[in-house]
């Protein structure tokens, strides 16, 4: 079977890739078969070999053709000198053409490899392109030592493709599996910084989100007030009614701040019945009108034993109220709030007290 019959059915059979350019498909089967030739022939593939063999199935300059045509019929092995004086006589007759077959050849080559590359750009679409493009080159060879190549090319391309699809579905399992476990670490990460009792952040939380809040407040040079507020009288509340019944008021506290603060800022318990709410970029002024909101809504609030319907008696809270001075240490800015809850419940609780405006 003759070389250029074999390769002449090559370059008629179809593009290997729906979606790409046909020419762009076209160069790069050409590029393709040239390489495929080198590796027949033993021959490694230099710039010189592909330049020739890349010559010869895209038929141009036709004299290429001819001469290795030629050499091949008369069984003339493509010795070193026989493949110089083809490409001198053909593709380097001075030193321009010389030029422009070089960066003719490179450019090709170039564009072959992108399209390859943009081919291969995920398994999936690697193993696809590689059958489509293995099955067309077995379509159009007959039988012979080409064929045998092919055939080879043909399993180990369904051999990768395998391996592609086994990976594609290992990376998959393994893109869920991360999926699930960042999902588990954030509820993990969640619960650590809950307060389990009241479903409001716990003192973890508010450490944290205070330190933060601070640094955004002098970076930002916009206010930030915190309240710490408490249950009135909560110890003899416990002592008369018991701890389950202590500790349904606590939930209905956090109940209450979560809904009334939201977004605005953040909701935390600091300790047995003692709770602070953190309020990013809110003055002492509005930061007090929040507190008095939270009061009034908490003190409507009747408690009931719900087997006995016998009435406990209303929720008060106590609240003291300061904003952010910069330069203060934490400390400074949580006493503050602190003593102003102390104000409030040494005048009488169920207030909101703040710390005298300074600024």
């Amino acid at each position: 079977m003759a070389v250029p019959h074999q390769l002449q059915e090559q370059e008629g059979s179809k593009a290997s890739h729906p979606d790409k350019d046909p020419e762009d498909a076209g160069l790069s089967r050409s590029a393709a078969d040239a390489l495929a030739l080198c590796a027949r022939h033993g021959l490694p593939p230099l710039p010189r070999n592909y330049e020739l063999f890349f010559a010869y199935v895209t038929g141009e300059p036709a004299g290429v053709r001819r001469d290795l045509d030629a050499a091949l019929k008369d069984g003339r092995p493509l010795s070193d000198i026989l493949l110089d004086d083809v490409l001198r006589r053909h593709l380097r007759k001075d030193e321009t053409a010389a030029l422009e077959a070089e960066a003719r050849a490179q450019g090709e080559l170039e564009r072959a490899v992108a399209y390859l590359r943009n081919a291969e750009q995920d398994t999936s679409r690697f193993g696809s392109a590689l059958m489509t493009y293995g099955e067309d080159l077995a379509d159009a060879v007959e039988e012979g030592s080409l064929h045998d190549t092919v055939k080879r090319l043909l399993s180990e391309t369904r051999a990768m493709q395998r391996k592609s699809l086994a990976l594609e579905k290992q990376l998959k399992r393994s893109s869920a599996e991360i999926d699930r476990l960042k999902s588990n670490l954030e509820k993990v990460r969640i619960e650590a910084m809950t307060d389990e009792l009241t479903g409001v952040g716990n003192r973890k939380l508010f450490d944290q989100t205070l330190n933060n809040a601070v640094d955004r407040a002098v970076s930002s040079r916009k206010p930030l007030s915190l309240i710490f507020c408490d249950v009135d009288h909560f110890k003899s509340f416990n002592d008369s009614f018991g701890h389950k019944l202590g500790d349904h008021v606590l939930k209905l506290v956090g109940q209450a701040l979560r809904a009334m603060v939201g977004d605005k800022g953040v909701a935390t318990r600091y300790g047995g019945e003692e709770f602070a709410i953190i309020l990013p970029d809110i003055p002492l002024p509005e930061a007090s009108a929040v507190a008095e909101r939270i009061r009034l809504a908490i003190s409507r609030k009747i408690m009931k034993n719900r087997s006995t319907g016998q009435t406990l008696g209303r929720i008060t809270m106590s609240f003291g109220v300061s904003q952010y001075r910069p330069g203060e240490d934490l400390d400074g800015f949580v006493g503050r709030a602190d003593r102003a809850l102390y104000e409030a419940k040494a005048s009488g609780r169920n207030k909101v007290a703040c710390e005298p405006m300074a600024f």
